[in-house]
Parts: C-alpha cells; sequence; structure tokens
C-alpha cells in the first residue's frame, strides 16, 4: 500500500473491483457442485463506483495491517456485497473457535444477505503456474500439477481445504454456534464457492521458431501475441474441472527469455506490483525489453510481466521464473 499514492490507489482498486466483478470463476459446478457460475449474487449488474465510494474503499485498504493480496481480495468483496443495491454485508472473516474456545478452526469469509437469504462465500484469488506432465486426460491435468509462483501453495492442496473444510463450516457444531451467536439461521444459509485467478501455462522453448513459417506478411513477434496458446497446449492441458473461459496467462525461465529475445524485440512490459495482479488495464510505466534487462538480470524470484505489440490489442501476461525454477517446482508438485 505505501508504495502507491493515494490517488494511484483509487485508481487501481477501481481497476481491481471492476476485474472481481467481471473476471470468470476458475472453476464450474464440475469441480464442486457450490462453485458459483457467476462471480455477482444474482447475477446483478456491475457496480461503478463513485468518488465517495472510492474514497471509502481506499480508507478501508489503508487500514489494513496486512498488505497480503488475499486480504485486499477479501475486502474488495466485503466491500462490493456492503454497496451492492441487493445485497447486505452481516459478517466477514468471522473466526470459530473450539468448543473450549482454546484454538481457532477456521472462520466465515463472507456472510451476507441477498433476497431474505443468508450466504457463506468462501473466497480465493489464485495464480498458478502449470508445470509439463503428462498426466493430463481428456477432463485435463491434475490439480497437483498446479503450484503458486513462490512454491508455497498448490491448487489440490487450496482446493481440499475449501471444499473440504472451509465450506462445510456451517455443518459443523462449532459453526452453527458462532452463526446462532450472530443470530444466523444455520438451516437457511446457502454456500458459495468462488475462486478467481489466473492459470499460466507453459510455453515450449522448441516451438518458437515455429512463429516465423506461420504467415511471412506478419513479424515474429506479433504472432506470439496473436496465439500464444500454440506454444503451450502440448504441453499443459487445463486443470481438471476449470471453466473453458478462465483467464490464462504464460511463464517462461529467465533463459528461455534471453535465448528469444527476438520474440520480444517490438514488445512493451509493464512490471506489475501484487496489487496491480487484480486488473486487465494496470496505469503502469511501458518499457523496451532492453530497459528491463537489468532488473531481469540474475532473477531470483518469478516476477509477473503484462506483454504488448503495438500493432496487437490484446497483452499477453507472463511470468518470468529463475532457471532452476521448474526443477523445484516439480519436486515441490510431488511433495504429499
Amino acid at each position: 500500500m505505501h508504495e502507491f499514492s493515494h490517488q494511484i490507489l483509487k485508481h487501481t482498486l477501481h481497476q481491481a473491483l471492476h476485474w472481481i466483478q467481471s473476471a470468470p470463476p476458475i472453476f464450474c459446478s464440475d469441480a464442486h457442485p457450490l462453485c458459483v457460475d457467476h462471480v455477482l449474487p444474482g447475477n446483478l449488474s456491475l457496480l461503478t463506483p463513485t468518488e465517495k465510494q472510492l474514497e471509502k474503499l481506499a480508507s478501508q485498504v489503508q487500514n489494513k495491517s496486512n498488505p497480503l493480496l488475499g486480504i485486499l481480495y477479501e475486502t474488495l468483496w466485503q466491500f462490493l456485497v456492503d454497496e451492492l443495491s441487493e445485497t447486505e454485508l452481516l459478517a466477514h472473516n468471522l473466526q470459530v473457535y473450539s468448543s473450549d474456545r482454546l484454538k481457532t478452526i477456521g472462520e466465515f469469509d463472507l456472510l451476507y444477505q441477498h433476497h431474505q437469504r443468508t450466504v457463506h462465500r468462501e473466497l480465493a484469488v489464485k495464480f498458478y503456474l502449470g508445470l509439463p506432465c503428462n498426466n493430463g486426460s481428456l477432463s485435463g491435468s491434475n490439480w497437483s500439477n498446479w503450484v503458486g509462483p513462490g512454491l508455497r501453495d498448490r491448487l489440490d492442496i487450496k482446493m481440499h481445504r475449501l471444499i473440504h473444510h472451509q465450506i462445510s463450516l456451517s455443518n459443523s457444531t462449532e459453526g452453527r454456534a458462532t452463526l446462532a451467536a450472530k443470530n444466523i439461521k444455520s438451516s437457511n444459509i446457502r454456500r458459495e464457492l468462488l475462486i478467481q485467478g489466473r492459470l499460466f501455462y507453459p510455453l515450449a522453448s522448441e516451438t518458437f521458431q515455429n512463429t516465423t513459417t506461420r504467415n511471412s506478411q506478419t513479424s515474429h513477434s506479433l504472432i506470439f501475441y496473436q496465439q500464444p496458446d500454440h506454444l503451450s497446449a502440448a504441453l499443459c492441458p487445463p486443470p481438471q474441472h476449470c471453466r473453458p473461459d478462465h483467464l490464462r496467462g504464460y511463464w517462461m525461465t529467465l533463459g528461455q527469455m534471453e535465448d528469444q529475445q527476438a520474440l520480444f524485440r517490438d514488445s512493451h512490459f509493464q512490471l506489475l506490483s501484487k496489487y496491480q495482479w487484480l486488473s486487465s488495464e494496470a496505469e503502469n510505466t511501458q518499457h523496451r525489453y532492453k530497459d528491463i534487462q537489468n532488473q531481469l538480470a540474475g532473477l531470483q524470484r518469478p516476477i509477473y510481466l503484462r506483454a504488448s505489440h503495438p500493432e496487437s490489442s490484446l497483452p499477453v501476461d507472463l511470468f518470468i521464473v529463475p532457471d532452476d525454477w521448474p526443477e523445484r517446482a516439480i519436486q515441490y508438485a510431488g511433495d504429499d
């Protein structure tokens, strides 16, 4: 938060608020019956915040002591259900304690009222990188093949906790007692799972050169922006039960990027801060490839870039990872 001026923070939050209302969920109900098809309750119209509402949201965000992306995401949803005309925020981050109150066994992310019905919504925003695999099927790749860029999070572990613990809190004795203390009847509660974010697919370096033969009238680098999927589809199928319209990105190692400099010769790059991951049009300085080489040199951790081409209307979201990242990621994906 401290990296933004107040005005830029408001712009960033405006972008993020639009993003959470319009970005599709990653999963369809095949993954779990409680996964929502529409992110807005009752498929309501998008909220366009007023200046006063943005000031209120910026104050709420600045008052948070924890700058993690997940905290921002939850704050955005708390604000949204409180401001939408047909919903009412009842509680958020409501902790559930054991019967002896010696430990916390979970929390309700979001409790809100919609058309006289109480809704318990569990929230997650995730950015996972898919690993090259041969264990895919017609239904998609295993969830364990999708890992967080920092290798501290894995899709299968997160989904197991959401499905088997977090969303079922209202069925537990302790959860019902917590709801009763708020005068909420657990028998009348509707449960929802919403997982938003972006899935990043590996780019196959051995097929980069093929882009030059697809259209002799189109530049090598422009073809990358027009058809990035053909460089990744054979390496890593989408995860099982994800929606076809989920947001996509791509990842490559620093070495691959350096080997394919010609691919990016006409590109412009934006370096995205964590809060700007929740956006499609971040307000950032654009850099040419030669200008970001120093920042990428000796890369120690994955970095999120948004790349664009002056002749293409569609940017490409990229994670650039250290050269040893794939080996460490494969090991992490195999850990039980």
